[in-house]
């Protein structure tokens, strides 16, 4: 081979050695900008992921917070129900106990006393339960003077003729039939319900302050 060809032979290669190293260095550049896109990319979907994960867990914890609380409510509820039947049947029963008592005579004339001055007829009968009968004729006479000193004028109030009630208590009716208060049993306790279940509630809770 010439020295001109020898010349021209290793310039060529010389350019070609420049070429590969050309086409190297982008490749490596390349390959570092692929390398730094993919990083982020996957940075990002990390991210994207945390927050997915962050999100879910936030509303998987509300939703069993709320879960929760909605129990409690239940709960708090059937323990209220449970307390106030088990406050009906002891007071029911105590009273059932105290029949005949001297005790319960003032009750019970409180209790006609009491309807009587809500019906504020002229003319009421009385009407109990078999068993109160013979009290109710022993306290009627100090009742009907009671009633009449609250409405100022006379009130005639009698021991009704008719079948007994079934319940412990007492019902008056006027004269004409066409109004009557009933002081049974369960009809006081019914409406005492909402204050006995205030007073449970805050037994059982506490005094809640929002009323």
């Amino acid at each position: 081979m010439s020295d001109e060809q020898h010349a021209l032979a290793d310039g060529i290669l010389a350019e070609a050695g420049k070429q590969a190293e050309s086409i190297q260095a982008e490749w490596k550049q390349s390959h570092h900008a692929r390398n730094a896109a993919l990083k982020k990319r996957i940075d990002d979907l990390e991210s994207e992921t945390t927050g997915l994960i962050e999100k879910e867990l936030k509303r998987i914890s509300s939703r069993m917070t709320a879960q929760i609380e909605m129990e409690q409510r239940k709960a708090n509820l059937r323990l209220q129900d449970s307390a106030y039947r088990d406050v009906e049947l002891r007071a029911a029963e105590k009273l059932r106990s105290l029949v005949g008592s001297d005790e319960y005579r003032v009750i019970l004339r409180n209790w006609v006393v009491e309807a009587g001055v809500g019906l504020a007829a002229e003319r009421v009968t009385v009407n109990c339960s078999a068993t109160e009968r013979s009290v109710i004729g022993e306290i009627l006479p100090a009742a009907e003077k009671e009633i009449s000193e609250h409405l100022g004028r006379p009130v005639n109030v009698v021991l009704s003729d008719g079948e007994p009630v079934e319940e412990q208590g007492v019902v008056l009716i006027s004269e004409d039939g066409q109004t009557g208060y009933s002081n049974r049993v369960s009809d006081r306790l019914r409406r005492w319900r909402n204050r006995i279940r205030r007073i449970i509630h805050d037994s059982l809770f506490g005094v809640d302050e929002n009323g």
